[in-house]
C-alpha cells in the first residue's frame, strides 16, 4: 500500500512485499535499530553503518549497477566482479579481519597489512598500474632485476655454474652462456697430492675455447717435496666453477 507524495512505498505482492525508495529518499536506522533482509540468513545493516552478510546471504549487483563507498571517490564494485578503488578510497581491514580474493586459494590481506598469496593465487598488475614501496614506484628496478640478473659494468650479464669430476689435466665446459667474460674454479673437497689446484680460463671465446665455453685446468705438485705444478693425471677432487657472461 502507498499514498501519493510518500518517499517510501510498500506495495503488496503475491508471496511478499516490495519496498520502494523514491529518488532522494533515505531509510534512517536509528540507534540500536537494524534492517534485516531475508531474515537472519540475509543482510543486516546496523545503526552504526556496519553491513553484515549472514550465512546464505548475498549482495547482488545487477547489470549496470555499482556499490559505491564515499561517493565517486570511494570503492566501486562492478557487475563483472571488478573492484575499483577511486582516488581517496581505501579498504580498511580491521583487527582480526581478512580480505580474501578467490576464496582459500587466492589472496589474504590481514589487519597487520600482510599480503599472503595462496597456492593458485596471483597478483596481476594491469597496464598502467604502479608497484610502489613507501610511495616510490619500483617497476623499473623490478624489470631490471629480471632482464639484468647480475649487476655489473654492462647490461645483460648472467651467471652459469656447475660441478665437475675431472678425468685429466684440463676440461672444456660448455656453460650455456653466449659469451663468457670471466670465470673461476675451485676444489670442493680437501686437496690431495695428485690434485691440489684448479683454475678457470675463458680463452679467446673464438675457438680456444668456443664462445660460451671455459677451460678448467687441474694441477698437482711434482712430488711430496717438490711443489712445481704439473698436469694432474689421476685421483681427482670434484671442482666447482662459475662463469659470468651474456
Amino acid at each position: 500500500m502507498a499514498r501519493s507524495g510518500e518517499n517510501v512505498l510498500i506495495r503488496r505482492k503475491q508471496g511478499g512485499a516490495i519496498l520502494e525508495i523514491a529518488s532522494g529518499a533515505l531509510i534512517d536506522i536509528l540507534s540500536g535499530g537494524r534492517l534485516d533482509i531475508v531474515g537472519t540468513d540475509g543482510v543486516r545493516v546496523k545503526s552504526s553503518g556496519e553491513i553484515s552478510i549472514e550465512t546464505g546471504g548475498t549482495i547482488d549487483v545487477e547489470s549496470g549497477g555499482k556499490v559505491k563507498v564515499a561517493g565517486t571517490d570511494g570503492i566501486e564494485v562492478a557487475t563483472s566482479g571488478e573492484i575499483t578503488i577511486e582516488t581517496g578510497g581505501t579498504i580498511d581491514v580491521e583487527s582480526g579481519g581478512k580480505m580474501k580474493l578467490a576464496g582459500a586459494g587466492g589472496i589474504d590481506v590481514n589487519s597487520s597489512g600482510e599480503i599472503s598469496v595462496k597456492s593458485g593465487g596471483s597478483i596481476d598488475l594491469l597496464a598502467g598500474a604502479l608497484f610502489e614501496i613507501a610511495g616510490t614506484d619500483i617497476r623499473a628496478e623490478l624489470a631490471a632485476a629480471i632482464t639484468i640478473p647480475v649487476a655489473g659494468v654492462a647490461a645483460g650479464y648472467m651467471l652459469a655454474r656447475g660441478v665437475i669430476t675431472p678425468t685429466d689435466g684440463a676440461d672444456t665446459i660448455v656453460t650455456g652462456l653466449t659469451t663468457v667474460v670471466a670465470a673461476v674454479a675451485m676444489l670442493v673437497a680437501t686437496p690431495i697430492l695428485t690434485h691440489m689446484w684448479s683454475c678457470a680460463t675463458i680463452g679467446d671465446q673464438a675457438g680456444s675455447p668456443a664462445a660460451g665455453s671455459i677451460i678448467v685446468v687441474h694441477r698437482s705438485p711434482a712430488g711430496s717435496g717438490d711443489i712445481t705444478p704439473q698436469d694432474a693425471a689421476s685421483t681427482f677432487v670434484d671442482v666447482a666453477w662459475i662463469a659470468i657472461g651474456t
